[in-house]
């Protein structure tokens, strides 16, 4: 498949696809190795593979900053920003890492737990499929798969209107829903909008497009399901297992 430069109509690369027999073999090869516990990487393996990911995308930045802004079309400054959240955001995965733990059990408060002690760690879940979409190909990329190395786009509507309850209405009424905005000096105002808007996240005097990748961000309705955000996907990546001791 030809890779089209939006500015110009140049084909600047060319990847192959794959059909349904391949993928197959892909997602097996994948719950092949899954299933084998014993070939499951340590922690600090991910974290090494995260952080190292982060240092050769730090060292190539000015390349990938041109190649994205050459096939998305968008400008260079603004590639040169994804990629600085690209690598911010793998190093936020590889620091969950540190920080992220499982739980105490409380046991030995009734006669039938007494002389137990349990705990919980965290799993991976299992094999993982990324999509990602065109907007920002390698900030998505990195926002799906680091969460997944680590474990194991927006639409945005602006309408002008002067008459709130119409607006509301007319925001409300779109099958898609991500991040809404409203703009006021009134605070009473901005909590009351923000209650009755239909998005997944109001943005108080500032725009849309304002994210940080810790902060959970999802999509409604014909948008999407489940909660983005790098350590919202992490934790939607993991199962929390329980082992119960019991001591004679």
């Amino acid at each position: 498949m030809d890779v089209i430069a939006p500015y110009d109509g140049e084909t600047i690369a060319r990847v192959d696809t794959v059909d349904t027999d391949a993928v197959d073999q892909a997602l097996n090869r994948a719950q092949a190795l899954f299933i084998d516990r014993s070939g499951w990487l340590a922690i600090d393996q991910r974290m090494a593979i995260l952080n190292r990911a982060a240092d050769l995308l730090s060292e190539r930045a000015e390349a990938f900053a041109m190649a994205a802004a050459h096939e998305g079309g968008k400008p260079l400054v603004d590639s040169r920003v994804e990629v600085a959240r690209a690598v911010d955001g793998l190093r936020n995965c590889a620091e969950l890492l540190r920080s992220e733990s499982g739980r105490e059990i409380p046991m030995g408060v009734t006669p039938a737990s007494a002389g137990r002690l349990a705990f919980t760690h965290h799993e991976p879940m299992g094999v993982v499929v990324a999509v990602s979409a065109f907007k920002h190909p390698l900030n998505l990329v990195v926002r799906q798969v680091g969460p997944a190395v680590a474990a194991g786009c927006p639409v945005i509507c602006v309408y002008p209107y002067r008459d709130l309850d119409w607006a509301i209405q007319q925001a409300n009424a779109l099958p898609f829903a991500f991040q809404s905005a409203v703009f006021t000096r009134d605070i009473d105002f901005a909590l009351n909008t923000a209650g009755r808007l239909a998005a997944s996240a109001v943005m108080v005097n500032d725009h849309t497009a304002f994210r940080v990748d810790w902060m959970p961000f999802a999509g409604l309705r014909e948008s999407g399901l489940g909660v983005g955000g790098i350590p919202y996907t992490f934790h939607d990546m993991r199962v929390e297992k329980l082992v119960v001791i019991h001591s004679a």
